[in-house]
Parts: structure tokens; C-alpha cells; sequence
């Protein structure tokens, strides 16, 4: 969906990413299996859309269904398998791993449904200073920095219930923040525009301080967004 380049001259389309690697999605059909992998100089996390299978990494199994998410460090092999009669779908996000990084020794496993909602006015650390989670915005806390990522500060979803919206808002230059949709139709108002927004589609905010950007939920359901941020500023 989204990969490395720039976001001011994409070389292609989606082509913008400077500090995470890629934004994919990907489907294992019914019955199959992964051939053993281990990421080098990367880091994955998969969040399971539909379906059912498990995942096994340093000796640890646990169940894939909807809702979850599972982070893979760098240097740990790990096979995931389809247990159930429908393909089973998921979101990718890869981070590199900077020289010098230590990662996690196991995969971390997290079941949406079980983690406490997170209220607007309740900011992540890695929101702007200020920030009060940005009026409708409804958080849940996947994976952090606190559980090994190495690139991307904070990974989350976010729902907005509808006839809401947050707070439009910049960013600045260096913060990569991204807005994939993965249930239900919504609005992204990206500056002067308003861009209609279905699952499966993502987009990150110019970093310039001068466009702002927000998620609209003109419907009549609740939406949600997978949404993670980094910086390519090198420190």
C-alpha cells in the first residue's frame, strides 16, 4: 500500500515513506503455511483482519483471528499457518533496525478487545506536545517503543464513531504518521481537499506545518484506522 521513497516527490505512487519501510496487506489462503522466516535489519507487526491460523516463533504458538496483532522482532524465526476454511488476512507494517539496535527476544502478541480504550483527552507520548488526542479519537494501544520497536514510536488503532471527526491539525517536519483505514468508508481532509477513504487505503500527512489533516466519520457506523508514527530525522 505505502513504501519507501519521499513524500514530497514520490518516485511512484505511494511511494513515501522515509522512516518505516512499508505498509502492506497480505492473505494466506485455507490450508497453507509459511516456509520459515527470520527478518534481518527489520521488524514486522501484523494486525489479523479476518480468518483464523496461529503463529509460532522461539517456541511460543498462539492463535491469529481478527483483532489481534502480533509483533515479530528481527532475528527470530517464525511460521504462520491458516487453521481455518477462509483465507486469513492481515495488515503489515515493517521497520527497519537502526546499527547498534538490540531486539526483542520473543514475539509479543496483543488481542485488541482486551486493551483498555484510551480517551481523546489521554495523548500518547509520542503525540505533539499539547496534544489532547485529538477530539473524537478513540485509542487503543497496540505496540510502543516500551516493547522493542526500533523506527515507529507507537502503533494503534483508532476508531471515530460516527458524525464525528478529530482535530485537524499539521505536523512537523521529519514526523511520518499513518492513516491506513480498515473498517468502514470515512472522509480524509488533507489540506484544502476531502478524499473519500475505504478499507485498504492509506495516507500519511505532508510534514511541512502548514497542511493540516483530520479523519471525518460522515456515516452512520463506526470506522477505525490502523495508525502508527515514526521519524526520519536521524538523531
Amino acid at each position: 500500500i505505502l513504501t519507501r521513497g519521499d513524500n514530497y516527490a514520490p518516485p511512484q505512487p505511494g511511494a513515501i515513506l522515509q522512516a518505516a519501510n512499508f505498509l502492506a496487506y497480505a492473505r494466506l489462503q485455507a490450508g497453507n503455511s509459511t516456509t520459515p522466516s527470520t527478518l534481518t535489519r527489520e521488524q514486522n507487526v501484523f494486525y489479523v483482519t479476518g480468518g483464523s491460523g496461529q503463529i509460532t516463533a522461539g517456541g511460543k504458538t498462539s492463535a491469529l483471528h481478527r483483532d489481534i496483532a502480533v509483533f515479530m522482532p528481527a532475528d527470530l524465526e517464525f511460521v504462520m499457518k491458516n487453521t481455518g476454511s477462509d483465507a486469513l488476512t492481515m495488515y503489515v507494517v515493517s521497520e527497519p533496525v537502526p546499527d547498534g539496535f538490540v531486539p526483542a527476544k520473543a514475539m509479543l502478541v496483543t488481542d485488541e478487545r482486551e486493551v483498555p480504550v484510551r480517551t481523546p483527552m489521554a495523548a500518547s507520548p509520542y503525540t505533539l506536545p499539547g496534544a489532547s488526542g485529538h477530539w473524537a479519537h478513540v485509542v487503543r494501544d497496540l505496540f510502543s517503543r516500551s516493547d522493542g520497536l526500533a523506527t515507529i514510536g507507537d502503533l494503534i488503532t483508532v476508531t471515530i464513531n460516527p458524525l464525528q471527526m478529530g482535530e485537524p491539525h499539521p505536523h512537523n517536519p521529519g514526523q511520518e504518521e499513518i492513516w491506513a483505514a480498515i473498517d468502514g468508508d470515512s472522509l480524509a481532509f488533507l489540506g484544502t481537499e476531502l478524499r473519500v477513504q475505504h478499507p485498504g487505503m492509506a495516507y500519511m500527512i505532508r510534514p511541512d506545518q502548514v497542511m493540516t489533516h483530520s479523519n471525518i466519520n460522515a456515516g452512520d457506523a463506526p470506522v477505525k484506522f490502523l495508525w502508527f508514527s515514526g521519524s526520519s530525522i536521524k538523531h
